[in-house]
Order: structure tokens, then C-alpha cells, then sequence
């Protein structure tokens, strides 16, 4: 239940900097380690942002 509960939260976190933050041109390390949990490998090609919502966002590189 606590855990859910921190995921609702960094939901609304991340819903709240989206609404008011104009987009980014550059690398912020801040708002990165902020929402991000941490980063999966899956392959040479891919690799998956792992948010602190729960929320796993796979890239191809």
C-alpha cells in the first residue's frame, strides 16, 4: 500500500513539472535524477528509463 502510494505522488510530481516546465535543450542532471529510478539495458540497441512512477520508457539507441 506505501509503495502505491509514493507512485501516486511521483505521478503527481511528474504531471505538475510537465504542465509548467517549457521544454528542455539541454542535459539537466537535477530534474533526471528526480524522476528517473534507474536505467535497464536491454540490449546494445535499447535501454529503458526506469521513472519513479513505475513507468519504464524504452529507447532505441
Amino acid at each position: 500500500m506505501n509503495g502505491e502510494l509514493s507512485k501516486g505522488q511521483e505521478v503527481s510530481n511528474l504531471i505538475k513539472y510537465t504542465n509548467k516546465t517549457a521544454m528542455l535543450t539541454a542535459f539537466d542532471d537535477e530534474t533526471f535524477t528526480q524522476h528517473v529510478d534507474r536505467i535497464i539495458v536491454f540490449s546494445r540497441e535499447e535501454i529503458g528509463f526506469v521513472l519513479k512512477c513505475g513507468i519504464t520508457l524504452r529507447e532505441r539507441m
